[in-house]
């Protein structure tokens, strides 16, 4: 590759940085067509780290060292400890948005609105421009879960999990503290309301304890016991 003499039998072969420098780009291209790229053997994850992107934060993280030292020393504070690639921000922007949204209109509108970023589908496979930049970034090279697939199985969890939070009835009430209330300077009919209130609080937190056999340990005086008797001033 550099001298005569590696290429010819018998002659012993030389290896210098350069050498190393090509073997090592070699090897991380063959890695990367299997579907192998670096990681964090402490810190596993799903994100796919290439060579260029795993030696931009190892230079970036020495450099920001060097500027922390030096604002140290000046007795400044140091505004960020951890070097982010722009992809590195770029994951974080887009988990941030995926988790609070249920539709793909929602995701790719957020992204645009929040932070700038363009998301493109083509053939199945997502594409994602940050601002700043002309050329999209594939999902693949980002991680797993930006993926089509894992997106919309994201989305469609979210909009599972708030179907069933808009659907859970409230069964518990919250206890009123009536003495409180009175001191606060409320009146006679607060009172009146504030003990209805309360019984039936209480009589729908019995009946769903009764269901998931959470008394039968307790008899219902004991339970009702637990509750202090300056929260609940009953009137029979």
């Amino acid at each position: 590759m550099q001298k005569p003499r590696d290429w010819c039998e018998g002659m012993k072969h030389s290896s210098t940085a350069q050498t190393m420098r090509h073997l090592r780009v070699e090897v991380m291209e063959l890695c990367e067509g299997a579907g192998l790229y670096q990681i964090d053997l402490l810190n596993g994850s799903k994100e796919r780290v290439s060579e260029a992107e795993y030696w931009a934060r190892r230079r970036g993280q020495q450099k920001l060292d060097r500027e922390n030292a030096a604002l140290t020393a000046a007795g400044q504070p140091s505004r960020q400890k951890k070097f982010e690639t722009v992809k590195d921000t770029l994951r974080k922007q887009i988990s941030s948005v995926l988790y609070r949204v249920t539709s793909f209109e929602d995701f790719s509108d957020r992204l645009l609105q929040q932070y700038g970023i363009t998301v493109k589908e083509s053939r199945g496979c997502l594409s994602y421009l940050p601002a700043g930049r002309t050329k999209f970034i594939r999902a693949k090279k980002l991680g797993d879960k930006f993926d089509q697939a894992a997106v919309l199985a994201a989305l469609k969890e979210n909009a599972e999990r708030k179907r069933a939070i808009q659907f859970m009835p409230d069964r518990i009430g919250k206890l009123i503290d009536i003495q409180a209330k009175l001191k606060q300077g409320k009146g006679i009919g607060y009172e009146r309301w504030a003990k209805k209130h309360n019984l039936k609080a209480m009589a729908q937190t019995l009946i769903l304890l009764q269901e998931n056999g959470l008394t039968r340990t307790h008899s219902t005086r004991e339970l009702q016991s637990l509750i202090p008797s300056s929260t609940i001033r009953w009137q029979w």
